[in-house]
């Protein structure tokens, strides 16, 4: 996995008839063929031994032999496969910081450090008036680990989940992909997804990556999105598994290239999940849990349907106010907070409104601000550039008594409209400034909006 320090709905009629076991889900699909839809130890085994048995940095003969043995695993199953291949370039880190430069694959024009590919499986039945959701898992390593956990699992997983949905015919396409240089900054998936073209993208319902996981010790397996603002895929996920996994954000791995491309996208890995170096690692395996894991997958994919139910459950929700930016402020009332999906319900805004003791009302709509350009707002007042805190009043350009506030706290980006007066817009905004700094950094900010 790689690191950087970067600071469902409501189910209509189901479509599948589902008979439960202990052992085994049956599901009759079209044709009324019963299908056995549980993941296998042995094959689990089978798949991480074989991918584990060499290094796979970028462009090593173990990645050629790693991607063969994947490719041959996809075409076993029925599944029609591509190889996409790439050269790497040297990459700035700081540009994943925002979508502007995030798809730059060679920032620095300079000479290719190597060659890659990824690996991509369709369904045999794949069907261009369908929707898709791409199932995705890294298959490198760093140059000094066999990947035994990081990422043999996922991509084990991912091949059993492939296995097991190889006949099924879904109301939407199965795609996937096992992206290579993933530990040189997300690079196979940032390929990957700066090719795909906006029809293609539109035709995209969301992305689930494996990651890391079924290892023992490392603590329960955990769904993470990008931000701390909920997606498409998380939602839905959070009301079919109803506290299965646990949910967090701000993990760094292929999941974050669809992201920045604004597509729904999560990824499953432990929560604690460790760097292993050498080849003693087989022992920290917990098959139990990577079957669990892509049994999970499976039952959410099978009963995913009835999209448009998203934004109605979305709407309906009400937000855990303790995870919000700054939640109470001292002489003003929230009195509400919700949550609303952006476009294709890649990302989300959260709006809060408060009221202060004269009945005044504050209204804050914030987002991710990775995907704001500020270059286009001249003059703005600059709080603290390192940790990127500033704001703006913006006139109305049809009616200059009216305004509003636009503002960046960190990676938020927000916008404040008042019925009160511009100073006490001011004043609001800067008591919401410092209860964040405060709980963000543990102290007073310097500066004061004024």
């Amino acid at each position: 996995m790689f690191r950087l320090k970067i600071i469902l709905f409501i189910l209509g009629a189901m479509f599948l008839s589902v008979g439960c076991s202990n052992n085994e889900i049956t599901v009759i699909n079209h044709n009324d063929k019963k299908l056995n839809l549980r993941a296998e130890d042995s094959y689990i085994l089978e798949n991480i031994t074989n991918i584990s048995s060499n290094i796979r940095n970028f462009g090593s003969q173990g990645e050629d032999r790693a991607s063969k043995y994947l490719e041959d695993k996809l075409k076993e199953y029925g599944y029609i496969t591509e190889i996409q291949p790439f050269s790497v370039y040297k990459q700035e880190f700081l540009q994943f910081n925002s979508s502007k430069y995030y798809f730059n694959l060679n920032p620095f024009q300079s000479e290719s450090i190597g060659e890659s590919k990824n690996i991509i499986g369709k369904q045999s039945n794949f069907n261009e008036n369908k929707k898709t959701i791409y199932l995705t898992a890294h298959y490198d390593t760093t140059k000094d680990t066999i990947g035994v956990i990081d990422n043999a699992t996922g991509v084990a997983a991912l091949l059993e989940i492939g296995r097991i949905l190889k006949d099924y015919e879904l109301p939407f396409n199965i795609e996937i992909i096992f992206f290579s240089a993933e530990e040189y900054g997300m690079y196979g998936s940032k390929f990957f997804v700066s090719k795909l073209t906006d029809e293609e993208k539109s035709k995209t319902i969301g992305v689930i990556n494996l990651d890391m996981i079924g290892e023992k010790g490392a603590g329960e397996i955990t769904v993470y999105t990008s931000s701390k603002y909920n997606n498409l895929m998380s939602i839905m996920m959070k009301d079919y598994f109803k506290g299965k996994f646990k949910f967090l954000n701000t993990i760094n791995s292929d999941q974050y290239s669809f992201y920045m491309g604004e597509i729904p996208a999560v990824t499953f890995s432990n929560e604690d999940a460790k760097v292993f170096n050498g080849d003693k690692q087989f022992e920290f395996l917990d098959v139990e849990q990577i079957k669990y894991t892509s049994n999970s997958i499976v039952d959410f994919l099978l009963v995913f349907d009835n999209l448009n139910s998203s934004n109605t459950l979305i709407k309906s929700k009400k937000l855990d106010l303790e995870n919000s930016l700054v939640g109470k402020l001292k002489n003003f009332k929230l009195v509400s907070a919700k949550e609303n999906l952006i476009n294709n319900g890649f990302s989300s805004e959260i709006i809060y409104i408060y009221l202060d003791e004269k009945g005044s009302r504050y209204e804050l709509k914030e987002k991710d601000g990775r995907f704001t350009n500020f270059d286009k707002y001249k003059n703005i007042n600059i709080l603290d550039k390192e940790n990127q805190e500033m704001y703006k009043v913006v006139k109305d350009k049809y009616n200059p008594q009216k305004y509003k506030i636009i503002y960046r706290l960190g990676n938020c980006d927000g916008v404040l409209v008042s019925d009160g007066s511009l100073q006490d817009s001011l004043n609001f905004l800067d008591n919401y400034y410092k209860s964040y700094y405060k709980k963000t950094f543990g102290e007073i900010p310097s500066k004061s909006i004024k």
